[in-house]
Formats: C-alpha cells, structure tokens, sequence
C-alpha cells in the first residue's frame, strides 16, 4: 500500500491480470478492510481496474459479502444494477464462492456451471440459459449413467 500524504490518499495496488490463474482471492481481505475502514471514518473509495468488469468487481463484490452482510449472490446483483457490464473470470468466481463458504459454513449462494469450453456462474445466466444448461446437464448424466451400467 502507498500512501500520498500530500492529498491524504491511500492507494492499494494489486498488480494481476484478468485470468483464471490470478489469485485474486489473496486481496480480498485486504482490499475489503480497507474500503471498510475508508467508510467507518467519513472516506470515500475509488476501486478501478483496466475495463471495470472482473478484477475491481469482484473486490467490491466482496466486499458487500464481508462488511454488507450479503450473500455473494445478491452483491453480484446489487454490483451489477449499478455497473450492468461487470463480468468476474470463472477463476475469480471460483475463488468468490470458496470465499463465501469460508464465511458461511461451507455454505454458497452461486454455482458454476459448465458452459462451452469453461464454466459460468449460475447467476450471469438468463433463465432460458439456465434451464438449457440443467436439461443438457441432466441429458449428459442419464447417458453416462446408462454407458456406465453397459461396462
């Protein structure tokens, strides 16, 4: 952390790129107690990142799931009303829902699911799209189900 003291700034930089493989979830505790601690003294928050879709998302994400007492659900939803083009990477879903279990006894409010050659939480999903990944899924493990009782 840096801290301009000629305008009383502090500056937290997480140097990451938006990928499946960044560990994202090293900051979040972080970044998540210092937004918080900015809000209890009367100090505003600014959290950017190149596009303002996935890596600074997910920190206020969380940080509504840790200090907001949200699920990590209902943050996403109240992020996304406020900034409709948000769009966490799989790997920092990933990572927000091993969080949130963290926080409520193994417990998540999101689900990834496989889509095309990755995965996608369940809440990015539009109902149609949802109901069409359930059928495919169900269709797939009939199907295994009969391969396997073949062997």
């Amino acid at each position: 952390m840096f801290r301009c003291t000629r305008f009383t700034v502090d500056y937290l930089k997480v140097s990451l790129e938006d990928a499946e493989c960044s560990q994202l979830d090293e900051y979040f505790d972080l970044a998540a107690d210092l937004i918080e601690h900015h809000r209890m003294n009367g100090g505003k928050t600014l959290v950017h990142c190149a596009a303002g879709r996935s890596r600074s998302a997910s920190l206020c994400i969380i940080y509504l799931v840790k200090y907001g007492k949200q699920s990590l659900r209902d943050s996403f939803l109240t992020i996304r009303r406020a900034r409709p083009v948000i769009a966490p990477n799989p790997g920092f879903w990933r990572q927000m829902i091993k969080f949130e279990k963290g926080l409520n006894n193994g417990k998540a409010t999101v689900e990834m699911l496989p889509r095309f050659q990755s995965e996608v939480a369940d809440v990015c999903l539009t109902p149609r799209e949802l109901e069409y990944i359930k059928r495919w899924l169900q269709k797939t493990n009939d199907s295994a189900k009969k391969r396997a009782a073949r062997i």
